[in-house]
C-alpha cells in the first residue's frame, strides 16, 4: 500500500471500525439522498449517529425508497404506513442501501462533521437547517412549509 492509501484506510478504521460494512453502506447511501448539493458532511456527521443508538434516522430519503410520491412536503401518511425502510417508525438504518453513493457522499463519509446536531431538514435546493433539540427542529420544519407554501403559491 500506497502511504495515502495506509493513511485512507487509518481514517477508514478510525470512524467505522465498529460498524459493518453493510451498515456503512447504508449510511452512505442515505446520505447520498439527502446532500443535493447540501452539507454533506453536516449530514453525515448526524446520519453517522444512527449507527452509534439514535433511536431512528427518520429521514425523507429511505421512506421515498418504497413511497415514491414526495412533492417537497412529508405528509402524515409517509410517516406511518408499514416498511422496514419507513426510518419514521423503525430505528437505526433500513435493511438495506437505498441508492448507489456518488463521490461526494464517499468523501462525506470519510469526512463527517462532528457535531452534536441530531436533526436536519433539507430545502431540496442544496440547503440544509440543523437543530440540536427537537423543538428547534420542529420550528426548522416550520420554516421550510411556509416557505414551500408560499413558492408553490406563487
Amino acid at each position: 500500500m500506497t502511504p495515502e492509501e495506509v493513511e485512507l484506510q487509518k481514517r477508514i478504521d478510525s470512524i467505522f471500525s465498529p460498524y459493518a460494512a453493510s451498515q456503512i453502506v447504508r449510511n452512505i447511501s442515505i446520505t447520498d439522498n439527502q446532500i443535493k448539493g447540501g452539507s454533506a458532511t453536516g449530514t453525515s456527521g448526524i446520519n453517522i449517529r444512527a449507527l452509534s443508538g439514535t433511536p431512528s434516522t427518520n429521514t425523507r430519503a429511505t421512506n421515498n425508497h418504497v413511497n415514491n410520491r414526495y412533492n417537497g412536503v412529508i405528509h402524515q401518511s409517509d410517516l406511518h404506513f408499514e416498511s422496514p425502510y419507513n426510518t419514521y417508525r423503525t430505528a437505526g438504518l433500513p435493511p438495506g442501501p437505498i441508492s448507489n453513493p456518488g463521490k461526494a457522499s464517499l468523501q462525506a463519509a470519510m469526512h463527517p462533521a462532528q457535531t452534536d446536531y441530531l436533526f436536519f431538514v433539507s430545502d431540496n435546493q442544496g440547503h440544509h437547517r440543523f437543530a440540536r433539540t427537537d423543538s428547534e427542529h420542529i420550528a426548522n420544519v416550520q420554516a421550510y412549509r411556509r416557505a414551500h407554501s408560499q413558492a408553490v403559491n406563487r
